[in-house]
């Protein structure tokens, strides 16, 4: 931007009014103080202020008369005067808005609404790990720029993606995907795991994999390892996995009438960063 930030005050307005400190794309400007007011009503509007940003600040390198002030951003007590940590602040707080409807899409079925949510949600995780920017080290040492964390993120994402894709059809290879990636995600990054979700899927995993084989052998090993981490767990909710104990009951009904056989050690194979990357 065309700017000498040294000989310009700086503001930092509770209601930012872009007009103030631009003095051309003055409609322009105004719009996009109002999409930014508007912003947190949901992703549309998130996604407008975040498209009407990047179209102002891809006009302002065009310009040459220096701005009437510079505005000073802020997000979570950090202050930044750079443009481009508030288009990461934008993309950032429209991934968290695709996420919580997402949710909502999720539990109510509308799986294909969901899949386009976060499919977007993916997309800006990609885009903040390849802006390249210079930051401070005081802005830096935020964790929603750590490189970890967005790795962490975009593997929490790509999880729902695959999860939100099993509960849709039942799908061993998809349900796999969501469990390895939630696994590595809660890894990368300690302090935003989901522990209870990675266990869930770890049992789901184990448990459609069991419905989905005709080895019987598998069948067995795979449901019985899945009821055993459902009763070592110790989880709050056992009745969302009453159909892990059905299907365990009736599998070692028959083992004990027609196979006689033991369930064989199994477990799901984890990734490492470069192979979770390749999943994404």
């Amino acid at each position: 931007m065309h700017y000498n930030i040294d000989s310009l005050s700086c503001h930092n307005l509770v209601t930012m009014r872009f007009e103030k400190f631009l003095p051309y794309h003055v409609s322009e400007c105004i719009k996009l103080s109002e999409q930014r007011l508007q912003r947190e009503q949901s992703s549309t509007q998130q996604r407008l202020y975040l498209t009407g940003l990047r179209a102002l600040m891809t006009k302002m390198k065009q310009e040459t008369q220096t701005l009437m002030a510079v505005p000073l951003f802020t997000w979570n007590g950090t202050n930044s005067t750079c443009w481009l940590f508030e288009e990461f602040h934008a993309m950032f707080d429209l991934q968290a808005q695709l996420l919580s409807e997402a949710r909502s899409t999720h539990a109510s079925g509308e799986f294909k609404a969901t899949k386009a949510l976060l499919t977007e949600a993916v997309q800006l995780s990609y885009e903040m790990l390849g802006s390249n920017w210079h930051r401070t080290p005081y802005v830096k040492c935020m964790p929603e720029l750590h490189v970890f964390h967005l790795v962490s993120k975009l593997f929490a994402v790509k999880s729902l993606y695959y999860y939100n894709m099993h509960t849709y059809k039942s799908t061993p290879a998809a349900i796999k995907k969501a469990y390895q990636l939630t696994e590595i995600s809660n890894r990368l990054w300690r302090r935003t795991a989901n522990t209870p979700f990675e266990h869930k899927l770890q049992i789901d995993y184990h448990f459609a994999s069991a419905v989905d084989t005709a080895d019987f052998q598998q069948k067995l090993s795979h449901v019985v390892h899945a009821q055993q981490l459902v009763d070592t767990l110790k989880l709050e909710d056992r009745t969302r996995f009453e159909e892990v104990e059905a299907l365990c009951t009736s599998t070692l009904d028959i083992n004990s009438t027609v196979h006689y056989i033991s369930p064989l050690p199994i477990t799901c194979p984890l990734l490492s960063v470069t192979e979770a990357l390749a999943a994404c």
